[in-house]
């Protein structure tokens, strides 16, 4: 009776951990069952996420080509305005190098005009020892001149 009793209780004991199986089985079915429908809900989400982020970079990437079209024509005028800035820079210099060769020549000028000056003053100066030494010689001449006069 004794093992009787123990079968009965193994029996039982095994009902209860059947028992207890089975509704763990059913249980975790529902959590999986239900992680399951979540996991579609969020995938639809992110599907919709997704077209959303889709229709906003295309939007994106509409409005950038429209602006890359409104600057194209402005492209020229860039390059225009390039190529004068660089005359303008060239023209600067050149300008800079005219006003230097100007520079130079009003040195040059300056110094020519200081040389005829003194030229002019050796000049004055020539000329006046040459009357002197006219004068001196018309003196001598006139002497000579009064001598031979006397003498005659």
């Amino acid at each position: 009776m004794e093992r009787q009793q123990q079968l009965d209780d193994i029996t039982a004991m095994n009902t209860s951990l059947q028992a207890g199986y089975n509704v763990a089985i059913h249980h975790l079915q529902n959590i999986t069952q239900q992680s399951q429908i979540e996991l579609a809900e969020e995938l639809k989400k992110n599907e919709d996420l997704s077209v959303e982020l889709i229709a906003v970079e295309n939007q994106k990437r509409a409005q950038f080509d429209a602006y890359q079209a409104e600057l194209a024509p402005m492209e020229h005028f860039k390059k225009r305005y390039e190529e004068l800035r660089k005359g303008n820079e060239k023209s600067k210099r050149l300008l800079h190098i005219e006003k230097q060769n100007h520079l130079k020549t009003k040195n040059m000028l300056l110094k020519s005009a200081q040389k005829l000056v003194k030229l002019k003053q050796q000049y004055k100066q020539n000329v006046a020892a040459l009357q002197t030494d006219a004068k001196k010689k018309n003196d001598k001449i006139k002497a000579y001149q009064d001598d031979l006069a006397e003498v005659s």
